[in-house]
Parts: structure tokens; C-alpha cells; sequence
């Protein structure tokens, strides 16, 4: 199975599964410290799962595959700042 899909493909599937109740919960008007809660519970742990043992072996494409998941959720957060900014804004939490 593997061989058929790539790693990073099955993660950014199990991913999108969790952005799109994500997007509920922001069209709800959660709260967006709620929603970054949820985010990092729900959708980071699958993007990081054991990373320090396939971190290495990614190529820039797929390295880049997963750094756009993580800009597509924290522009759903936070969709009036710009990346950089939802980024200070998520250190800070």
C-alpha cells in the first residue's frame, strides 16, 4: 500500500478530513483560540506523528506539501492576517 500512495499523501487525506469540521466549527464562530486548540489536538498530531523518523527522508515537494496544510489552517484561523502574523499569534499560545 505504501508503494501505491505516498506517506505524505495519506496525511494530507487524514488531514483534510479534520480541516473540513474545522471550517464548521469557524463558520460556527468558535472562538479562534478554540479553534487553534483544536487544531493543534486534532490536525498537528497527524502532521507530526513520528516526523523525527520520517522527517529526514521527505523530499522538498513533500516537505512543502505539509508546510501549505499547515498555512491552510491557520489562514481558516485566522483569515484576515497575513501568515507571518498568525504565526506570531500562534507562538504565542
Amino acid at each position: 500500500f505504501w508503494s501505491e500512495v505516498g506517506e505524505t499523501e495519506l496525511i494530507t487525506r487524514a488531514v483534510a478530513k479534520r480541516m473540513y469540521c474545522m471550517h464548521y466549527l469557524v463558520r460556527a464562530r468558535v472562538k479562534d483560540t478554540d479553534v487553534l486548540t483544536i487544531y493543534c489536538s486534532v490536525i498537528r498530531t497527524v502532521l507530526e506523528y513520528a516526523c523525527p523518523v520520517w522527517h529526514p527522508g521527505l523530499t522538498q515537494k513533500q516537505s512543502d506539501e505539509i508546510e501549505k496544510i499547515q498555512k491552510r489552517c491557520l489562514k481558516l484561523i485566522y483569515p484576515n492576517l497575513s501568515h507571518n502574523q498568525a504565526l506570531a499569534i500562534f507562538g504565542q499560545t
